[in-house]
């Protein structure tokens, strides 16, 4: 799946076992950035390039989502 700026997705919170909806303002191989709520920025990454999943971390609590 092709993701474009400004596409809505998913961010699960590990630490809470919540979700929150993001918006992607940019993506790029192995970068993402996102702005959870339209309010709050964050990046993740791919540590692995054949993953699909991506993390981020902010005040100590770990977010993740999957792009394929």
């Amino acid at each position: 799946m092709n993701f474009d700026d400004g596409a809505k997705i998913k961010i699960h919170n590990t630490d809470n076992d919540t979700e929150a909806t993001a918006t992607i303002i940019n993506f790029r191989g192995d970068f993402l950035r996102v702005l959870i709520n339209n309010k709050i920025p964050l990046n993740l990454t791919r540590k692995d390039p054949a993953s699909n999943i991506f993390v981020g971390t902010m005040h100590g609590l770990e977010f993740t989502t999957v792009i394929k």
